[in-house]
């Protein structure tokens, strides 16, 4: 282990990623899913291949891995089945990616249906050609269920991955991050907690009431806006901008590769195909930082706005402002094997006066005011109401009666996990199992 202050939780969690079990780490917002997950890939990857998978490309490009479908190859899924999974063992380089890993690792499962969930491990145990669940591959799996759901456009049915059969026969060692370290506001916690859940009561009523932003005061408001739709965060974004005094600075968004790769990944990236600023502007930045002294989510102002640097006013751990120099990344669209199809090149910053709810998803935000009117989702209401570090950090614009949505069918699995409370007493990570037939006796055996 490195030097990651671990909660017990987390140790716990560690552990059985290390064991030779399919392992689920969930939790509420803030526990810290996210960071053991990557503090273990970090350190199991210098001694072998892990594919780190996502449930979307947005997803995908912030963890700097590839999509769960493209791996798979299993396309936008408007095909029958059978001729998804023998379109997939046709191709060599998907033939490859199940081959040649012992382990995958997938972030934000709670968006990925379970049909998917069920035509990739048919597809990585006919291709492995061992008759055990994933053909014997270890699966590690992370996410938040009581969050936002897999996209389904035809239904208010959500296709929720662990209703599938494979989610049962993969058997996972279900570890429950419990322990918020976002913020140790007890009571704020235990408010979110019953959010999470669909909770609406006169406690929760009386706590939303209290933190109603005037209206007086909107406009003076320093932190990020939080909206349900994109068209009120351009519209607040544009006229804070053209409030600012002093020169506007613009900076296209650079896309190389392969142009067919160009409108998906500028559909999932963080930022905008062109930023637009000036100084003494929020912005936030889309980018964790490899010491961590700044994250996904951190806000900052514009001092100093140069062509190969800009220079922000942070507020670090410690609480203590402090200025950083950002410079231009790359954001990149990983093809199915891992090879980098097209990248998206600028300042990984975006105007921070406003941000929709999905966007914000998984980033932490020093202040947040959020208008809850009109959400149309499971999860999304406790998505933006536990972004921040503290309540004195949260505002609210607004709220109805339904803005406060959860699935029953969510609450009922989360009452009947049974989740892992003890270090698991091996710590080796586990090597190359079975080797796999070859494709084409996989192919004769389908």
């Amino acid at each position: 282990m490195s030097n990651f202050e671990y909660t017990e939780d987390q140790k716990i969690a560690y552990s059985h990623m290390n064991s030779r079990d399919n392992v689920f780490i969930t939790g509420p917002a803030g526990t810290g899913k996210s960071s053991i997950f990557i503090e273990f890939l970090n350190e199991a990857r210098r001694n072998q291949r892990i594919p780190i998978l996502a449930s979307t490309g947005a997803a995908a490009v912030i963890i700097g891995g590839r999509t769960f479908h493209s791996f798979f190859g299993l396309g936008i899924m408007q095909k029958e089945r059978s001729k998804i999974v023998y379109e997939a063992l046709e191709n060599p380089k998907i033939e490859r990616n199940m081959t040649r890993s012992s382990i995958i690792a997938i972030d934000e499962v709670s968006m990925l249906p379970a049909e998917a969930l069920s035509v990739a491990e048919e597809i990585a145990r006919v291709a492995r050609g061992i008759d055990k669940p994933w053909g014997g591959m270890k699966v590690l799996v992370s996410g938040d269920y009581l969050q936002l759901p897999p996209i389904n456009k035809n239904s208010d049915y959500h296709d929720w991955a662990f209703l599938g059969d494979v989610w049962d026969r993969s058997d996972f060692k279900v570890c429950l991050l419990t322990e918020v370290v976002r913020t140790d506001d007890k009571h704020f916690i235990d408010l979110l907690h019953r959010i999470r859940k669909g909770g609406y009561d006169q406690e929760i009523y009386d706590f939303l009431s209290s933190i109603v932003i005037e209206q007086e005061d909107l406009e003076e408001y320093e932190g990020t806006r939080l909206f349900p739709h994109k068209v009120s965060v351009n519209d607040v974004n544009l006229r804070k901008l053209n409030e600012l005094p002093g020169k506007e600075y613009s900076y296209d968004t650079i896309f190389t590769g392969d142009d067919r790769y160009f409108t998906s990944l500028a559909r999932s990236i963080p930022i905008s195909e062109s930023l637009v600023i000036k100084e003494g502007a929020l912005v936030m930045i889309r980018r964790n930082a490899l010491d961590l002294s700044y994250v996904n989510g951190t806000l900052g102002i514009v001092k100093e706005i140069h062509d190969k640097y800009i220079l922000l006013e942070i507020e670090n751990r410690k609480g203590k402002k402090v200025d950083v120099a950002i410079e231009k990344t790359s954001y990149d669209w990983l093809a199915g094997d891992g090879t980098v199809m097209a990248s998206a090149r600028n300042f990984p910053l975006s105007l921070a006066w406003a941000c929709t709810i999905h966007k914000a998803q998984g980033a932490t935000i020093d202040n947040v005011c959020v208008d809850l009117r009109g959400v149309w989702e499971h999860g999304q209401a406790y998505v933006a109401l536990s972004r921040v570090k503290h309540v004195d950090g949260l505002k609210v614009i607004g709220w109805d009666n339904n803005s406060i949505q959860v699935d029953s069918s969510v609450v009922s699995y989360y009452d009947d996990l049974t989740p892992e409370t003890e270090i698991y007493d091996d710590n080796k990570i586990f090597g190359v199992p079975e080797k796999p037939f070859s494709l084409e006796k996989a192919m004769k055996e389908f």
